[in-house]
């Protein structure tokens, strides 16, 4: 039943988010435009450095499980917000990038924090291809909604489903929290300490570090990726409804992709291997992705490139890295893990946007610079990985 409750949970949340991302990525494209991208990347990382210190604070403060109910039905409340605001005529385009940027890194760290609170290591290798498949599954169905619901009801009333699959989510975690053991509740450790001590925590063990790294480098290769990707997106396509449709087509063909290399390869390959083996799919296809773009491409080639690098990092590399996670103590898995998903990765989107700022904003290079930095930054995180030990194989 855990199981079967964490699945569910991963699907509506997820399948919530690609209801949202679509909308968020053609207003951005289509109302601000791409080039603004690096200067929102280090908005974006500055407001997840806040809401961080401050999810930090008051999670010490709180039982752990319950303040995650209460987080995500405070979302709820934003969606509804955003939607008011749009369906009276407004465009509140940048808030809603930012928020929506944050948002969709807030709700997975949570339900993460919560799964890995309530599954050990063992039970992590056994069922985390599962419960990962929840979250594909709800990929396909958001990304399918998607593809459609901008055409018909338009790109702002897809708000309000969006937010109808969040408050299930809310109902099932009041089921995870009330069947998990009474002795794994509690605070995410003692009260009191800094912003500055959370990242200590990051700091003080070599495992942990770890997981730092691989964040911040799939992060930096990504924003590189998508940054050329979306202004080919921009070349090709006309219109706010169109362009969601286009990336709701995306986001399907990518979930579908996604489903078959969990449920066929991901649970197999932590079963036998565990963490370290899967942890090296995504820089092998970014490797690939980067070095790609540097040609002239046509957009349905870019297109089939981030279906292939979004694949391998929604299925075998998130499962994989959140089964690094297992073996830590409670602090960890709230307090260390909040920084490294939501700050350390934001902060791979502002080193990234720094890099795509020098090079083509303030030098005027030509784009193939920041995809070949994109490139040696995989290659370090490939190797990074290689000689890493696997403490899921202990």
């Amino acid at each position: 039943m855990p199981t079967v409750l964490a699945f569910v949970h991963f699907f509506l949340v997820i399948a919530s988010y690609y209801i949202i991302k679509p909308v968020r990525d053609a207003l951005f494209v289509k109302t601000i435009g791409p080039d603004h991208m690096p200067l929102f990347y280090l908005v974006v990382a500055l407001v997840v450095f806040l809401v961080v210190a401050l999810y930090n604070r008051l999670i010490q403060h709180f039982d752990s499980r319950r303040f995650t109910v209460g987080l995500q039905a405070l979302v709820v409340v934003n969606i509804l917000s955003f939607w008011a605001l749009m369906a009276a005529g407004l465009r509140p385009s940048a808030s809603f990038y930012i928020w929506a940027s944050v948002y969709n890194v807030l709700l997975v760290t949570i339900f993460w924090s919560l799964t890995n609170d309530l599954f050990d290591t063992h039970r992590g290798r056994k069922y985390y291809g599962v419960v990962g498949g929840g979250g594909i599954v709800g990929g396909i169905v958001g990304g399918v909604a998607s593809r459609y619901l901008p055409l018909w009801v338009g790109t702002t009333h897809c708000l309000l489903f969006a937010a109808a699959l969040m408050v299930l989510a809310v109902g099932v975690t009041v089921a995870r929290v009330r069947g998990a053991p009474a002795g794994a509740a509690g605070r995410s450790g003692q009260g009191g300490t800094s912003t500055l001590d959370d990242i200590r925590l990051v700091l003080a063990d070599r495992h942990v570090r770890l997981i730092a790294q691989i964040v911040f480098f799939v992060t930096l290769a990504k924003t590189v990726f998508n940054y050329h990707y979306f202004h080919l997106v921009d070349a090709a396509i006309a219109g706010t409804d169109q362009a969601a449709s286009f990336f709701g087509t995306v986001s399907t063909a990518t979930n579908v992709s996604s489903a078959v290399l969990q449920f066929v390869v991901t649970t197999w390959v932590l079963r036998r291997f565990g963490a370290r083996v899967g942890l090296v799919a995504l820089p092998a296809v970014l490797l690939v992705a980067l070095t790609v773009l540097i040609f002239p491409v046509a957009l349905s080639l870019a297109a089939g490139l981030s279906v292939a690098q979004q694949s391998a990092s929604y299925s075998i590399n998130q499962s994989s890295k959140e089964l690094l996670y297992t073996p830590c103590d409670q602090a960890v898995k709230y307090r260390a893990k909040a920084v490294i998903d939501m700050f350390v990765f934001r902060f791979g989107d502002a080193f990234a946007a720094l890099v795509l700022l020098a090079l083509h904003s303030y030098l005027g290079l030509p784009p193939w610079t920041s995809l070949a930095v994109g490139l040696g930054c995989t290659a370090y995180w490939l190797q990074l990985v290689l000689r890493s030990p696997d403490p899921t194989r202990e």
